[in-house]
């Protein structure tokens, strides 16, 4: 990610609400480490595959550390140990076929419990039992003791053979394969959801025997990696046909594991661009599957931009919206400059397409963030008004602390809309925008000033209640000087007899 725009993301995430700076690292901690379970999978923006959890928790952490709200860490379990090994396979979005080398979070949770309840995973289960016994309280693998780190090496073996005789069973016998399709089916509330599960669960058992190599690769290529030189493309090129001579069907997953391991997975498309086109008789299908990169980088990039357009609501609420449209942008650009770098005018249309898709969702996000600041500046017909449209503020409404809370989650969006633009490489008219909004608030509490100085009683009490709220919900929109003079004034008003 270039420096200028993690500064931008960096800068919008220590803005953040408190509350919404707790909820939104438990749930990037809860995305990279552990099931997503949800009648809703799918609603994660911008937890696509291949985001920089580590560096975006570190930001958030910071801010949580200050205000004493750090949430509790979780201790490290089988499972997780487990699953640990298949991360840069794991996406928490998965619409449509399954795709290689994608496999849902929210197939994890029955996908475990199938394992250590079934007859064939009773020892795996019993050696799962023991790990966790062993290593209860403890938050981090790099503290095991020798013992405890060979009870960690006797449970994944114990896990992968029970994983691989599991599927092995259900490849032989139909009516297993049914009643483990049925149950997955049902405990994942769908039919495709079921299939998807069995079909991940075949995928961490042809993944298993290869887990070494992973493991490798994560040691010798950190998540940060901003490049691949060419002894890196030999290197991988290496790896790729050591893994083919063994199991030419497991070869992929060394390629794809640069998808989702990289914190910018745009990256790999180089990898794409080095592999394509050639021909090595002792690497025959590295060209296929190099082009099986490319798509798995396309789709999980149009993924995030189809969520963009499907969830504006929610990453409104959880304030996740400036960092998944910076995101987007960061990763359709990664693609477009090294389509463009090699020619490649198909792949930068498709993926000048996606950022369309992106673009349009920026403008319904505006819109939904204004949405919610008018919420905050309630208007009713002014009594006795010779016109129409002649409104003045609503002193009987109430104003949630939700509805303030969106207010203050879509003014911290608004003020970056103009960075998202240009990130975006498109104008939204963002500055004009947020011109009329702001232009729209000082008139609104200009008028409640207003009724706060003639009004008496009653009427004046509600005035300055609301007059409070809309000074709460509108600091992160107003600028700090327009907001202090607009406070200083409504304090006057309150004063005066």
């Amino acid at each position: 990610m270039p420096a200028a725009t993690w500064s931008q993301l960096e800068a919008y995430l220590a803005s953040l609400p408190v509350a919404t700076a707790a909820k939104l690292f438990t749930a990037l901690e809860t995305d990279r480490q552990h099931t997503v379970q949800s009648d809703q999978p799918d609603k994660a923006a911008f937890t696509s595959q291949g985001m920089p959890y580590d560096a975006l928790m570190a930001v958030l952490r910071q801010r949580l550390i200050e205000e004493e709200r750090m949430p509790t860490a979780r201790v490290i379990s089988a499972r997780r140990v487990f699953f640990a090994l298949f991360e840069p396979f794991l996406t928490p979005m998965r619409k449509g076929r399954k795709r290689v080398g994608r496999i849902a979070r929210s197939s994890l949770s029955v996908i475990w419990q199938f394992i250590i309840t079934h007859p064939l995973g009773k020892d795996a289960a019993a050696t799962a039992k023991t790990f966790d016994e062993a290593l209860a309280g403890h938050l981090s693998t790099q503290a095991l003791s020798d013992h405890q780190d060979d009870l960690r090496g006797k449970m994944l073996i114990a896990l992968g053979e029970a994983v691989s005789a599991i599927v092995e069973l259900t490849n032989e016998d139909t009516a297993e394969r049914q009643r483990m399709t049925r149950l997955f089916s049902t405990q994942l509330g769908g039919d495709a959801a079921g299939a998807g599960a069995v079909l991940d669960l075949a995928e961490i058992a042809q993944l298993v025997p290869q887990a070494e190599v992973f493991r490798l690769l994560k040691s010798e290529y950190p998540k940060t990696l901003s490049g691949f030189s060419e002894e890196a493309i030999f290197d991988i090129r290496r790896r790729y046909t050591e893994v083919c001579q063994s199991d030419p069907d497991i070869a992929i997953y060394v390629l794809v594991y640069f998808a989702g391991w990289l914190d910018a997975p745009w990256q790999a498309a180089h990898l794409v661009y080095a592999y394509e086109g050639m021909s090595d008789p002792d690497v025959p299908k590295l060209s296929d599957d190099a082009g099986v990169l490319m798509e798995t980088l396309f789709v999980d990039m149009e993924s995030v931009a189809r969520a963009l357009e499907q969830d504006v609501g929610f990453d409104l609420e959880t304030g996740t919206a400036g960092a998944a449209f910076i995101w987007f942008a960061d990763f359709a650009n990664g693609l477009i400059d090294a389509a463009r770098a090699n020619g490649d005018g198909v792949r930068v249309n498709r993926a000048e397409a996606g950022r369309d898709v992106a673009v349009a969702a920026l403008v319904r996000t505006c819109d939904q963030a204004k949405a919610c600041l008018h919420a905050v500046t309630p208007r009713r017909p002014a009594r006795g008004a010779m016109h129409l449209s002649a409104w003045c503020p609503d002193l009987e409404a109430e104003i949630s602390v939700k509805t303030i809370e969106m207010a203050k989650a879509a003014g911290t969006f608004l003020v970056g809309v103009e960075n998202i633009s240009a990130s975006l490489q498109r104008d939204v008219g963002g500055a004009l925008f947020i011109a009329d909004i702001r232009k729209e608030i000082e008139q609104y509490t200009e008028d409640v000033i207003l009724e706060i100085r003639v009004s008496e009683g009653q009427v004046r009490e509600r005035a300055k209640v609301l007059m409070a709220a809309v000074l709460d919900a509108t600091k992160t929109i107003l600028p700090e000087q327009t907001h202090g003079v607009l406070k200083a004034r409504a304090a006057a008003a309150a004063l005066a007899s």
